[in-house]
This record gives structure tokens, C-alpha cells and sequence, in this order.
């Protein structure tokens, strides 16, 4: 390189270029310096910033989360930040050329600082050193010209406080090698509006899950307060004699008793000191306070989420007030809450750093794009929180409400109440329950029988509950069994369901042995539900009907006494069916033998009994051991104690009990069951009195007050209320009649808790009623149904027995509201008892006729909802209908006696042939006029060619000129006597 410029110019030139240059490259250093000191300090405060994360926290796991604010209202994190990204982006554009820079005056420096003495001595460095001083020369005029040096020179020294999300990102940015984050990394910046949504979200959630778990916490111990007074109950009923099989032998309990123990929970009251008991020996009073420890224990286990529903107790009160509360909430966070607990727990972990409302940057700490997603997913849950209205979520229900009006939705919606109990007690689903507690092994092999129902009615087909298949199902695979479940719960349908599925098999031997007062029923169940013969093996005509069924087939019912007198053939039985099974638990009885002897010569053996029977361990081991023996030789005596899980486990091969609340969903809210019954001689005889003179209300009560110590009626309903005490329920009988109260009183006794009739003053039906709720043991309301059936709330009933149907539809519709207001958890289980052949039955008939008229012509009508009195039916002539056919029904049983008279065949109203093609039940009531006539066929005697008589199979009136009958129907006049 050539130059004009004079050597000692250059040299000059030289010295004062290297003294900027050595400052150029001191200023490049300290800006150096700076930047890493920064970098070093914004790293050593975000070290604590990252979240690690559980391997399930997928929003936050290695998520660096920086609050954007001012430094005077934020964290030292966010203001370091600012500052370090404000420099970061202020040196920028110096940084960008400083490395470039620095080598260039770099490389100058070097050839002016080895030059020898005297500038110009060797040419080749001479000219290098030229170009030196001529490169410095040029940045130096550039770095005047750019202002390079002031913004090196300020660099080092640079101080930062403006806001803005990018200076925070460049902050991060410039420091993610330190952080050790994934190279290339986006930083991601959740807005302030997001932000603020999404802390409100976090907070709410926060609130939303303390307030739950309060409130179930809450739930959890009130209805243990309940619980253990339930507990405390039900040891009370124990006496202490049931613990004595977990004693050691020949331990003598007379002198606890003596000082007060009588029952399990007398021993417990008196704890430690039950050991001072004088008389008592150490080794027995040890035993028994720990027997009536484990009593206590497996009560509690086993009480599942039952309570009663009794308004006056005030502990059941404040439980239903906390699941009142608790369902209150559910419901007001139905469309939010599920997602905000979800939400909450999420970002649970960067909520705190959320702040409220400012800027939010996130850079993920091992993925380039994962800050970029996690502001995606948050931003769109923000989006969502504001849309369903996250500003008018409540962080709980008030707790101000009156009883009243907690009691009322709770009334409304008790199922829903229980499965809420059941969620925050911890309990499994009914299944188990469905399964009456059965081992899982046993359960699932019932559920792979199979069951055919093809001899089932089409309607029972569709009706068919899940339990009761279960049940049947359980009776076909287990062969010999014992089904207790409580009343009201189809023990008859799934014994049907049982014997439709042999009849597929080709089986056709059934037998039931029952009471006499439900043996009408289950010849009416066998007709209306099944396709199946019957076969009534009762009364004068049972050998009869033994010889029909021997050679038919079908289903045999006969009373318990009938039973020991019955040719049963030398074949075996498919199935022998013992419903009411508790009536031979008496080893010794008669009829306990009886029913053993054909069980052992049955294929099965089905028991049926409502009755619980865990608690009287001789009875049920009685019962338990004519089915299964085995079962009972290898009962363990101390699990046989208050219904120990490890009992009903070890007797589940042979024993099923379910619970109306066990199998609550599938019940509908009222379970209605006519009760039918055959009135006796003392009856029959003052009802047709009754009913010659046209006496409508004598009619209907006759089968109470001919003789009401044998009153078929009567004895039915005791046996009702019997179950229903066994149960724990309590029972509200309605009758229309005074006379009819007077009986039930008199034949129910101390049973009954009181009375309500017309003469009951109007202010004090009510606190009668309330009685009932304040006993402590199940107990009988007895109410005129005029009386106690309107603007009344009978509400701890969850048993009606009506006495007799009613003439209209509304009088027993508001009758059952009385207990149904109730709402229980328990269906109200609803028994009408009907006498059959007689006006009960032409009452139902005729009803039944108007109330479909009604269902087709005015279901829908306004009116008619609004009115009970529009779809009621009119009560005089209504009586006199039923009054009309029962006199024409009598008058042609008195001419076809006449005409089997003449035939001199003997006549004792009952049927002595049914021929194969027909079922051998008891006729219909168009049908039973024509008794005489088939008993002459089934004789082979001929009809008397001289009688004209003809009998009308529509209304039953007969005309002794043969001409057509009043309802004009000649088709139906078509049959001789």
C-alpha cells in the first residue's frame, strides 16, 4: 500500500489509533462482562422458577412460568427480567458488529504493537503496518460516523425499567443456554385477559374443591352421628344371649343380666367396668365386652348409607341438610364444576405465579414448542370458563334454608340423594347389592345362567327388573335355595321366572305350599302371568285337582295342613316352591315335616319368605339346613352374630336377601299388590244376605265383621303388618267403615299408635300421625280414608293397606299421597285387599273399565290434571252396577243349582273338572255359572233335554225361556244349563 502521507505522520497516526483502539477493545470486553454477569444473575433467580412436575403433570412439567408487571408491583424475578431483556435488546445492534469489530482492531493492533524501531526499517512490515493504521483509520471514521463507540460505551452500563412481553421474552431468550433450554425454543406469552380468567379459574377451583371436600366431610359426620345412633338401636334390641356362642363354654351371663346388661349395647354402656361385674368371671367379662365390640363394629360396617328418614330426628335432619347442601352446589356447578376441579388441578402448580392480571411468559424447558401449546390449551380454556359464565359461579349454598324446604327436595329426589350419600361415603354401586352381598364368584356365575322366560307373560317379559332376573337365576343355579328378599320385591314373579324356564327344559311338576290367605293370590299370579296351568289343590275338590295335575302337569298350590293329606304320585317333583318359608322353621311341626319330606324328593326346592332371619340364628339354620345341610354343619357360630359379612358370605350358596333400598333405582315409586283372599262360610253366608237385600255397604264389609276372629281379611292384613314390623316399616291402614277400624284395632292391639276417623277434631289429626314418626319401633297408623286421606302428611309410613277398594279412583290416589309425599327411599309398598266373588271384585272390574275410558279420552286433558273430580267416576251409579251384577250373578248360581238339582248331581259350588284344554284355575266370574254344566260332561250324564235356560257369558244373567239376555249380545247367550 502506497501513501502521500509523510512516515512520521503515520506513526503519529499509529499511536493515536492504537490508543482508541486498545479503549474500543476494553469497551467490547466490559460489554462482554456485562452481558454474562446479567445472564449469570437472571439465571441464578430462575433456577427456582421451573417446574419440575410429576410425570402426570402435563401442562407444567419442566415449564418456566415469569409473571410480565412493573418492578414496583411484581417479584425481583420479573424485574430482573426487564432489565436484563431491556439491555439484552438495547445491545443488540452492538452486539451484532462488536465481535467483528474487535477482530478487526484486533488483527491492526497486532501489526502496530511488533513493529520495529523506526517506522519505515523493513518494507513488507512497513506496508502492513500502513494498512493497519489505514484499517483503524476507517473504524474509527465508522464508529464516529455510527455513534458505535457512545453505544459501546453506554452498553456496559445500561440501565432498563421499560415493560413490554417482548423485553421479557428477549430476556429469556437471551438467557436459555443458560437455563438449559431445548435450542430454539419459542417463548410463548399468555395474554393479561387470559390470565386474569385463568387465575380467577384456578382460585375458583381452588375454593370450589375446599368447599366439597368441607361439605362431604360434613356428610360423612353427620350420618355418622346417625349411624351410630342406628347402631346403638339396633344393639339395644340384641340380648346379650346372642353373644354367648362366642364365649367360652359353659360361661354363665345371669349375673350381667343381674347388673343391667340385658342387651349388647348394655354392655357396651358400661366399657371398662363391665369387668366388675360381681359373679362375672375375668375371663367371660373379657369375652364379652369383646363380643359386643365386634357386634358394634360389623353393624357399623355393614349399616352401607341406610337411614331412616324420620323429620323429627334432628341429627337425620342435619344430614339431610349437609346432602342437601352438597347436592346444591353439585347442581349450581353442573356445567363448570367437573371441568374447574379439572382445570384447578392442572395448573395447580403455576397458579401461584399466574399472578392476576398482567402478561404471563412461558418457555418449556426441553421442547422448542411446548410454551407455544401450553399457551394454546390455556388460552382456549380461558376462552371456554368465560362463555359459561365463570363470574356467576357460587363458592357454596347458602345455609339459611329452612328445614321445610331441604326436607321437601329431599322428598323429591331421594334416590338421587342416596346415590349422592353413597359417592361421598365411598361405596361401590348396587351391583353388590343387586346381588344381596353375594361373593363375587358365586354372583358372576349367576350371571352366566341362563334364563327362559317364554312361559312368561309378554307384559312380565318387558317388566321383568334386573334383581328379579338375578334372583331367578340364582334359584336355577344354586337348586336349593332360600330367597328372603323384603316384601314388595316380586318374590312370586321371580319364582314364575324359575318355573318358566324348567317348563323350556320340559319340566312340568310344580308344586307351591303356602298359607291359605295368599293362595288365591298365586292362583291369580299363575293365570294372569304365565302361560302355565294351575292347579288349586284345596278344598273339597283336591284330590280332584291332585289327580288332574299328576296327569297334566303345571303348577300344584295347596296350603301348609292340605299338604300332609295330598297323593302326590311316586314322581318326583321338578320344583317344590314353600312361600312364607318361616312357618317351618319349627323343626318339630308337622307341617315342617311335611314340607321336608317332598323336598327331599324334589329336583329343587325354592323357599320364599320376606321375613329376616339373620338375627334368629336357630330359625334360620332350621330353615337353611332342610335346603342345604352342609351349609350349616360348617357355620363358624361366631360370624352367625348380627349379620356378620363373613356369615352371609359363608350361606351364600344357599341364602339371598335384597332390600327395597338396595335395589331403590329399579322400584318405581309405589308398588301396588291387590291382595286377594276366599272369604269363609261365615262370610260368604252375610255377604249374600248383604247383597239380596241390596245392602252395598254391608257387601263390602263382610268379610270384616261376619265373625272378625276368623275374618279372612283380618288375618291377611296381620300378616302384613307382621312382615312390614320385621322390616323396620311402618304401616297406615285406610277403611272407609267405623266397624272396619274397630276390628283392626281390636285384632292389631298394642300395635296400634292411634286412630283417625271424622270424630278426630281437625287440628289434631295431625299430631296423631306425627306418633307414628316417634316411635321408635316399627308401629300401625289406623285412619278412615275420609278422614286421614286429604291435606294430611302421614310421612313415616312406607306401608298402605287398604281395606277395601274404593269407589272412586281419587278417594285412594289421595289416600297413598299421604305416605307417598313422603318420598322415601323406600317404594311405598301399596296391598289392596280384595275378597274374590264378591263386589270388591265387580268394583275393580267396573273401575278398571272407566279408568281406561279415561286413559284414552281424557289423559291428556288439561281439566283432568287439574281436577281429580274429572276423572272420577259417579258413585251412585257406580253402586248401582255393581250391586246389579252381583244380584244377577247370584240369581244365575241359584238357577244353575236348581238345574244340577234336577240333574241330581250334588252341588257344593266348586268345580270338579276342568277339561285338558283349559286352565284349572278358579273361573272368571262370567265363568263360574257354568260350573254345574261342566260337571255334568266330566260325569258323562246327559243335560235335561226339558231345560231352556240360557246363560249369558257377558254379564251372567241368565233367562230361563232361552232368549237373549238384557246387554243384547246373542253371541254370548249361546251356552245351556
Amino acid at each position: 500500500m502506497t501513501t502521500m502521507t509523510e512516515p512520521r505522520t503515520l506513526e503519529a497516526l499509529a499511536s493515536e489509533l492504537g490508543m482508541w483502539a486498545t479503549e474500543l477493545v476494553g469497551s467490547i470486553s466490559d460489554l462482554e462482562r456485562a452481558v454474562h454477569s446479567d445472564r449469570s444473575r437472571v439465571a441464578r433467580v430462575l433456577s427456582g422458577r421451573v417446574f419440575e412436575g410429576a410425570p402426570s403433570d402435563r401442562l407444567t412439567r419442566d415449564l418456566f412460568v415469569v409473571r410480565c408487571g412493573r418492578p414496583e408491583i411484581d417479584n425481583a424475578v420479573f424485574a430482573t427480567l426487564v432489565e436484563v431483556g431491556g439491555r439484552h435488546a438495547a445491545r443488540r445492534p452492538v452486539l451484532e458488529v462488536s465481535d467483528e469489530a474487535r477482530e478487526m482492531v484486533t488483527a491492526a493492533l497486532e501489526h502496530l504493537s511488533s513493529r520495529p524501531k523506526g517506522f519505515l526499517r523493513s518494507r513488507g512490515s512497513a506496508d502492513e503496518r500502513a494498512d493497519a493504521v489505514v484499517t483503524l483509520a476507517r473504524l474509527h471514521d465508522w464508529a464516529e460516523r455510527t455513534g458505535f463507540g457512545t453505544a459501546l460505551a453506554s452498553a456496559a452500563a445500561l440501565s432498563y425499567d421499560a415493560y413490554l412481553p417482548s423485553t421479557v421474552a428477549d430476556g429469556l431468550d437471551s438467557i436459555a443456554e443458560s437455563l438449559g433450554v431445548a435450542p430454539r425454543s419459542e417463548v410463548a406469552v399468555l395474554a393479561a385477559p387470559d390470565v386474569s380468567t385463568l387465575s380467577k379459574a384456578w382460585s375458583a377451583g381452588r375454593d370450589l374443591t375446599t368447599t366439597l371436600d368441607a361439605l362431604r366431610e360434613d356428610v360423612r359426620d353427620r350420618f355418622a352421628t346417625v349411624r351410630n345412633e342406628a347402631v346403638r338401636r339396633q344393639l339395644a334390641s340384641i340380648d346379650i344371649e346372642v353373644l354367648k356362642q362366642l364365649l367360652p363354654p359353659g360361661a354363665r351371663l345371669q349375673a350381667a343380666r343381674d347388673a343391667g346388661a340385658h342387651t349388647v349395647a348394655d354392655v357396651l354402656a358400661l366399657e371398662t367396668h363391665v369387668h366388675a361385674i360381681p359373679g362375672l368371671g375375668h375371663e367371660t367379662a373379657r369375652a364379652l365386652r369383646a363380643a359386643a365390640l365386634d357386634a358394634q363394629r360389623t353393624l357399623e360396617q355393614e349399616a352401607g348409607s341406610r337411614f331412616d328418614a324420620d323429620p323429627g330426628d334432628l341429627a337425620v335432619t342435619a344430614l339431610i341438610r349437609a346432602l342437601w347442601r352438597l347436592q346444591t352446589l353439585h347442581d349450581t356447578t353442573a356445567a363448570i364444576g367437573d371441568a374447574l376441579e379439572e382445570l384447578a388441578r392442572d395448573i395447580e402448580p403455576i397458579g401461584p405465579a399466574l399472578g392476576t392480571g398482567e402478561d404471563v411468559v412461558l418457555l418449556h424447558r426441553t421442547s422448542p414448542r411446548r410454551g407455544q401449546d401450553v399457551v394454546r390449551y390455556l388460552r382456549e380454556r380461558a376462552s371456554w370458563l368465560r362463555e359459561v359464565g365463570l363470574d356467576g359461579l357460587q363458592s357454596g349454598p347458602t345455609s339459611t334454608v329452612a328445614d321445610d324446604v331441604v326436607w321437601d327436595d329431599y322428598r323429591k329426589r331421594a334416590v338421587l340423594y342416596q346415590g349422592l350419600l353413597r359417592g361421598v361415603l365411598g361405596l361401590e354401586d348396587d351391583v353388590e347389592a343387586l346381588r344381596g352381598g353375594l361373593p363375587t364368584e358365586i354372583g358372576e356365575a349367576v350371571e352366566r345362567q341362563r334364563l327362559d322366560t317364554a312361559a312368561l307373560s309378554p307384559d312380565l317379559q318387558a317388566s321383568l327388573r334386573g334383581y328379579q332376573v338375578f334372583g331367578a337365576k340364582y334359584a336355577l343355579a344354586q337348586r336349593r335355595v332360600l330367597i328372603g328378599d323384603e316384601m314388595g320385591l316380586g318374590k312370586t314373579i321371580q319364582a314364575l321366572a324359575v318355573m318358566s324356564h324348567l317348563h323350556a327344559q320340559d319340566a312340568r311338576r310344580f308344586l307351591v305350599v303356602c298359607p291359605p290367605p295368599v293362595l288365591v293370590n298365586w292362583m291369580r299370579e299363575i293365570r294372569q302371568h304365565s302361560s302355565l296351568m294351575g292347579h288349586r289343590l284345596h278344598g273339597p275338590e283336591r284330590d280332584h285337582a291332585a289327580r288332574r295335575w299328576r296327569a297334566l302337569g303345571g303348577v300344584a298350590v295347596t296350603s301348609f295342613d292340605t299338604l300332609r293329606r295330598l297323593d302326590l304320585g311316586e314322581e318326583d317333583l321338578d320344583l317344590l316352591v314353600v312361600d312364607e318359608a318361616h312357618l317351618v322353621k319349627n323343626p318339630t311341626a308337622k307341617r315342617t315335616a311335611s314340607v321336608a319330606e317332598v323336598g327331599e324328593r324334589s329336583g329343587r326346592v325354592l323357599f320364599l319368605t320376606g321375613t329376616p332371619l339373620e338375627n334368629k340364628v336357630e330359625d334360620f339354620t332350621n330353615l337353611l339346613g332342610m335346603l342345604q345341610p352342609e351349609l350349616v354343619e360348617d357355620l363358624d357360630p361366631a360370624l352367625m352374630v348380627v349379620g356378620a359379612r363373613g356369615f352371609r358370605e359363608q350361606v351364600a350358596p344357599g341364602y339371598l336377601r335384597r332390600r327395597s333400598e338396595d335395589v331403590a333405582t329399579e322400584l318405581p315409586d309405589l308398588v301396588r299388590t291387590d291382595e286377594w283372599v276366599s272369604m269363609t262360610d261365615a262370610e260368604r253366608e252375610e255377604y249374600f244376605d248383604a247383597v239380596a237385600r241390596g245392602d252395598f255397604h254391608s257387601a263390602r264389609r263382610a268379610a270384616f265383621t261376619a265373625d272378625p276372629s276368623t275374618s279372612s281379611k283380618l288375618e291377611r292384613l296381620e300378616d302384613i303388618v307382621k312382615e312390614a314390623a320385621s322390616n323396620g316399616r311402618n304401616v297406615l291402614v285406610f277403611s272407609f267403615y267405623l266397624d272396619v277400624i274397630d276390628a283392626v284395632v281390636a285384632r292389631l292391639g298394642d300395635r296400634v299408635v292411634g286412630t283417625i276417623t271424622g270424630q278426630t277434631p281437625a287440628d289434631s289429626r295431625q299430631a296423631v300421625a306425627d306418633r307414628l314418626a316417634q316411635s321408635r319401633v316399627p308401629r300401625v297408623l289406623v285412619s278412615q280414608i275420609s278422614a286421614g286421606g286429604v291435606g294430611m302428611n302421614i310421612q313415616a309410613a312406607s306401608v298402605v293397606i287398604l281395606c277395601e277398594p274404593q269407589v272412586k279412583p281419587s278417594t285412594e290416589q289421595q289416600a297413598l299421597k299421604r305416605a307417598h309425599r313422603m318420598g322415601q327411599l323406600n317404594s311405598v309398598q301399596v296391598h289392596r285387599l280384595v275378597s274374590e266373588e264378591s263386589v270388591d271384585e265387580r268394583m275393580l272390574e267396573i273401575l278398571q273399565q272407566k279408568l281406561d275410558l279415561i286413559d284414552t279420552y281424557v289423559d291428556t286433558s288439561e281439566v283432568a290434571k287439574a281436577s281429580a273430580s274429572a276423572t272420577d267416576v259417579n258413585e251412585a251409579r257406580l253402586v248401582r252396577d255393581v250391586m246389579a251384577q252381583e244380584q244377577r250373578r247370584q240369581a244365575a248360581r241359584a238357577a244353575a243349582r236348581m238345574s244340577t238339582a234336577l240333574a241330581g248331581l250334588p252341588v257344593d259350588g266348586q268345580p270338579t273338572h276342568v277339561s285338558s284344554s283349559q286352565q284349572a284355575t278358579p273361573p272368571t266370574p262370567s265363568e263360574r255359572v257354568k260350573e254345574p254344566t261342566t260337571r255334568q260332561a266330566s260325569h258323562g250324564l246327559p243335560r235335561p233335554a226339558t231345560n231352556p235356560a240360557r246363560l249369558c257369558t257377558n254379564c251372567g244373567v241368565v233367562s230361563l225361556d232361552g232368549s237373549v239376555c238384557g246387554c243384547g249380545r246373542a253371541e254370548n247367550a249361546g251356552r245351556g244349563l
